[in-house]
C-alpha cells in the first residue's frame, strides 16, 4: 500500500519539477530569503497559492492582500477533503489532518480514482503518495532557489527565461501524454 503510493505519485513528481523550479527561481525575484521561499513550500504546499504570492510580493502588496487571496484560491481544499474524506472512515483520527495537508490539485484527482481501487489501508496509501508529491515540491522549490540563484550570479534575465521556459516543459508533458493514450 505504502510502496503502491508512491508508485502512483510519480507522474505527479514529474509534474512538480518544472512548477516548483520556476517557483523557486521567480520566488528569489522578491525579497524573501531563500530559507522562506523554501519555507513556504514546506509550510504551503500549495503551488497556485505561492506563485500568487510571490506575484503580488512582486508587485509589493499588503499582506492581508495575499494572505486573502491565497485563502479564497484555497477554498476548493475545503470541497476536496470533504470528498476524499469518505474513503478515510477507517484511517486513525489523528491521521486526517496529515492527509488533509497533503490535499493539493493533482493528489485529489490521483487519489479520488486511485481509493477507489485500494481496499484497505487507503490511509497509508494516501499518506505515501501525498508524501512523496510533498517531497516532489518542496525539493524541486529548493533545486529552482539554486539554480534562480545561479542564473543571477551570470546576470541572465529570469523572468524571461523562467516562464517561457516551464510553459514549453509544460506543452511537452501534455503532448507525451496525448501520445501515451
Amino acid at each position: 500500500s505504502i510502496i503502491s503510493g508512491f508508485k502512483k505519485s510519480i507522474p505527479v513528481i514529474l509534474g512538480y519539477i518544472p512548477i516548483g523550479i520556476s517557483y523557486g527561481i521567480l520566488a528569489l525575484q522578491t525579497d524573501l530569503s531563500p530559507y522562506l521561499i523554501v519555507g513556504m513550500s514546506v509550510f504551503v504546499f500549495a503551488g497556485s497559492s505561492q506563485l500568487i504570492a510571490v506575484n503580488m510580493l512582486t508587485a509589493q502588496a499588503a499582506v492581508i492582500p495575499i494572505v486573502m487571496t491565497t485563502f479564497l484560491v484555497n477554498l476548493r481544499h475545503i470541497l476536496m477533503s470533504a470528498s476524499l474524506s469518505l474513503h478515510f472512515k477507517k484511517s486513525p483520527q489523528k491521521l486526517l489532518p496529515v492527509l488533509g495537508f497533503l490535499i493539493t490539485d493533482e493528489s485529489f484527482a490521483l487519489g479520488n480514482t486511485l481509493l477507489k481501487e485500494e481496499k484497505e489501508n487507503k490511509g497509508l496509501f494516501f499518506l505515501s503518495l501525498g508524501v512523496s508529491a510533498y517531497l516532489g515540491w518542496v525539493l524541486s522549490s529548493w533545486a529552482g532557489v539554486i539554480i534562480g540563484r545561479y542564473l543571477l550570479n551570470f546576470k541572465i534575465p529570469v523572468i524571461d527565461f523562467v516562464l517561457p521556459a516551464m510553459f514549453i516543459i509544460l506543452l511537452i508533458l501534455q503532448i507525451n501524454e496525448k501520445m501515451d493514450i
